[in-house]
């Protein structure tokens, strides 16, 4: 397998493990309270009344979950599709909706929030949507390993240089943050981006990190 291949293959299969964990996460979180209703149930058949107030709880629980089992299905089978062209029209904030949704649990294993934001609207973008995703799950990683529990990272679509861009904001405490410009891991980044493609490149921006995409538009 290629070098390119490889980091595609290693990407995949974070992005998938990660999401088959949070869907286990669901249906655990599902049996837990349905199985409560149960013992609720089965309890107000032997003593009476029935305790509404916690039956109500434990099936918003279960409705809740069951809207985010689904919202994990559909972006994963998303994320799935992306593998089918090499090159193809994107819509950026699509693309950076995709990965911070499925970025989640890397963040809450930092004890850090990552969240997409609107911004400007770029011009259209014809790029390897593959390519670009992993371009912004690099980008991000950098930021989660090089800021402090507690960070918030906001990405949101920008233009750069009349170019569509991803652009990365790190807070803590709703207060913005200097983010990484130097060292071991802002280096591997830029060689993996560069790496990814010569129409990507990342810099600083006055609010954080700037991914530029120079493709076709």
């Amino acid at each position: 397998m290629s070098t390119s291949g490889s980091r595609e293959a290693v990407f995949i299969g974070k992005i998938t493990a990660s999401a088959t964990h949070e869907i286990r996460n669901v249906l655990a979180i599902v049996k837990e309270s349905a199985g409560l209703v149960d013992d609720l149930m089965r309890m107000a058949a032997e003593r009476g009344p029935l305790d509404g107030a916690r039956v109500l709880k434990a099936t918003q629980r279960i409705d809740a979950q069951v809207a985010r089992g689904a919202e994990l299905i559909t972006s994963l089978n998303r994320f799935a599709h992306s593998l089918d062209r090499d090159r193809q029209a994107i819509d950026l904030g699509e693309e950076i909706r995709q990965v911070v949704f499925l970025s989640q649990r890397f963040a809450r294993m930092k004890s850090q929030t990552v969240l997409a934001s609107s911004g400007a609207e770029p011009r259209g973008l014809v790029a390897n949507s593959l390519a670009v995703q992993m371009a912004l799950f690099a980008v991000m990683e950098l930021l989660m390993e090089e800021l402090p529990d507690g960070a918030a990272i906001e990405v949101r679509p920008a233009t750069a240089d009349g170019q569509p861009a991803a652009e990365m904001t790190a807070m803590l405490n709703d207060v913005a943050m200097a983010t990484p410009g130097a060292g071991a891991a802002w280096e591997r980044t830029r060689n993996l981006v560069q790496d990814l493609g010569a129409a990507l490149e990342v810099t600083e921006s006055g609010r954080g990190l700037m991914l530029l995409f120079r493709g076709e538009g």
